[in-house]
């Protein structure tokens, strides 16, 4: 029977039970998601609980804004929620160390579906087995120790002589500078010589920018030791790895610089002062005093941008007061920036040595311009039409990114 026959022998009848039999099964898949899941318990959303397309109208139609709805959801519903119909997402500074251990006792499995989306199967973020994970950080700790770091400062100082070059250009010509561009072809020059052995002098470049992946031919992601094994080796799997560390090691780097950069210029005194566990139930102990058992196998995570901001550790957590972590250096235990545990960011003690110098660099050479002051000697920065917006995250795009429209730290150079 050819499939043009089989049409003709299709009935309304067989229309209406093939449609009675999804209706069913969906109206079964909902009610075991809202009362007989493991997961029914916890406190969301009933239409999250019901669908991961909850999820995916705030990420995917209204671009990257599901991180500010479960930020709503915590300060409705507490600090455990359930944000997809096998997820839970946690908002709880004292539960941190639990779910991000750093010991290899306790397994921790990333969630498959939220892998996908990244595209990169090969690489080290997107790897999702706990030991498949481990064997490959170990082939790139070493280069992201501290030690081998501070080796990089030849680079990163010569990337910062370029920068300052170019600001001095700019200022000659009397030219409004918008410094997100040039902070991210910084940061892309100083990975791309460390991952790669050398770059494409995005800096030295008119508009400080090119199609990042244009510079990085084929060869310069396949050289890797003999010690790892071939089947790691593929040139499909280096890549994903070289996009991941590049992508990684620049766009973070640079959109914290830029937001460094406007706070020190925005508020002059304050530059003037001196995953899953697959083998265990978790059980939660909140700062509320509340108590959560996390099923075994839960895909589970927490946000930086919302942990970094709970009020039981910050007063005022929007305003820039970097002086807090001074004042109370047990905060720094609380900080989400790079994750915690084995997963953590590889490429923080990197990140810590680019912004330490280039922030450092740059505001040796140039003062903070204060209208206060009648005079100031030598070069002075000045922002120029910027606003806290430009540089304040609106969209989680697994990096951040602020509204649609931003020009970035614009700056005038006087002197």
């Amino acid at each position: 029977m050819t499939w043009k026959a089989g049409i003709v022998g299709v009935t309304p009848w067989h229309l209406l039970l093939a449609g009675l039999t999804v209706f069913c099964y969906c109206c079964a898949v909902a009610i075991y998601r809202l009362y007989f899941s493991p997961l029914a318990k916890f406190p969301g959303p009933k239409l999250a609980a019901l669908t991961s397309l909850y999820a995916g109208y705030y990420d995917v139609i209204r671009g990257g804004q599901y991180v500010w709805i479960v930020e709503e959801m915590h300060r409705k519903y507490g600090p455990v929620v359930r944000v997809r119909p096998d997820v839970l997402h946690v908002n709880d500074p004292s539960s941190i160390e639990k779910l991000y251990p750093l010991s290899p006792k306790h397994r921790r499995e990333r969630y498959k579906t939220i892998l996908k989306t990244l595209q990169l199967p090969g690489s080290i973020l997107a790897t999702q087995d706990h030991d498949l994970h481990r064997k490959r950080r170990s082939v790139l700790n070493p280069f992201f120790s501290q030690q081998n770091v501070r080796r990089l400062e030849p680079i990163i100082n010569d990337t910062l002589a370029t920068l300052l070059r170019r600001m001095d250009r700019w200022a000659q010509r009397g030219d409004t500078v918008h410094l997100s561009a040039p902070f991210r072809a910084a940061t892309k020059d100083i990975i791309q010589s460390y991952a790669l052995g050398d770059s494409a002098k995005f800096l030295e470049m008119e508009d400080c920018n090119a199609p990042f992946f244009d510079v990085m031919g084929p060869s310069r992601v396949t050289h890797f030791g003999t010690e790892i094994p071939e089947s790691e080796k593929t040139a499909q799997r280096l890549a994903d790895e070289a996009v991941v560390l590049l992508i990684a090691g620049s766009e973070t780097t640079a959109s914290t610089l830029a937001a460094i950069t406007f706070h020190l210029l925005d508020e002059p005194p304050s530059h003037r002062q001196d995953r899953v566990a697959p083998d265990e139930d978790l059980v939660l102990e909140t700062t509320e005093g509340k108590k959560f058992v996390i099923p075994a196998g839960t895909p589970f995570g927490m946000t930086a941008p919302i942990i970094n901001r709970h009020p039981a550790l910050y007063e005022n957590p929007n305003v820039f007061y970097p002086d807090r972590y001074i004042e109370n250096p047990k905060l720094l235990k609380s900080q989400f920036s790079f994750s915690k545990g084995a997963r953590q960011c590889i490429g923080m003690n990197l990140a810590y040595q680019e912004l330490q110098s280039l922030t450092a660099g740059i505001f040796r050479k140039y003062d903070v311009y204060d209208p206060t002051l009648e005079t100031q000697t030598g070069p002075t920065l000045e922002l120029y039409e910027t606003k806290i917006e430009d540089i304040a995250m609106d969209a989680d795009y697994i990096t951040t990114s602020p509204y649609p429209g931003s020009q970035g730290v614009r700056v005038r150079i006087r002197g």
